[in-house]
């Protein structure tokens, strides 16, 4: 199996890196879960900021609307 101490050092060394990468690979699994979910959630917020400002220049417009329309449109 093993004929020296560099044979059990190397054989340590090939163990370790495979853990290491194995480690890596699952970090980076979560970092791109974890990156979708922010972007995700960021686009949502985004999506409802807009929603947001659309009610609000539709409530101003008609708030325009119905100040102008009283004030031009009065009987004299």
């Amino acid at each position: 199996m093993w004929n020296n101490v560099a044979d059990i050092y190397n054989d340590v060394n090939i163990h370790s890196s495979i853990n290491a990468y194995q480690d890596l690979a699952v970090s980076l699994d979560e970092l791109k879960t974890t990156s979708s979910i922010v972007v995700l959630t960021f686009w949502h917020q985004c999506i409802e900021y807009w929603d947001l400002i659309y009610l609000y220049s539709k409530l101003v417009a008609a708030a325009w609307f119905f100040y102008f329309k009283v004030s031009f449109f009065e009987p004299e």
